[in-house]
């Protein structure tokens, strides 16, 4: 035995059958099963937890950034509308 006597002899009782082998085989053989049983849910736990923090991360930087690339797209767009004005005018100058 790897816990020397004096050690236990001051110890109480239900230390002493938690360290002993046959009273703790049930309820060390219970706890495994429990955690066989468990290790399933853990790791769909842990997906569906990852995939609910990628949804709204995805959703924070929707709501963050959208705006933004609207404006700039808008931006753009009427930039290279007004490009395009520029051009038809030169062109217009031209023939006329």
């Amino acid at each position: 035995m790897l816990i020397p006597k004096w050690f236990i002899r001051s110890r109480f009782w239900f230390v002493n059958q938690f360290m002993d082998e046959y009273l703790s085989r049930e309820p060390i053989a219970v706890l495994l099963g429990v955690v066989i049983l468990h290790i399933p849910f853990y790791f769909w736990g842990v997906h569906i937890n990852r995939e609910h923090e990628i949804h709204f991360a995805h959703m924070n930087y929707h709501t963050t950034f959208a705006p933004r690339r609207n404006r700039l797209a808008h931006s753009l767009i009427f930039e290279e509308f007004e490009m395009q004005v520029e051009q038809w005018r030169e062109i217009a100058k031209e023939e006329s």
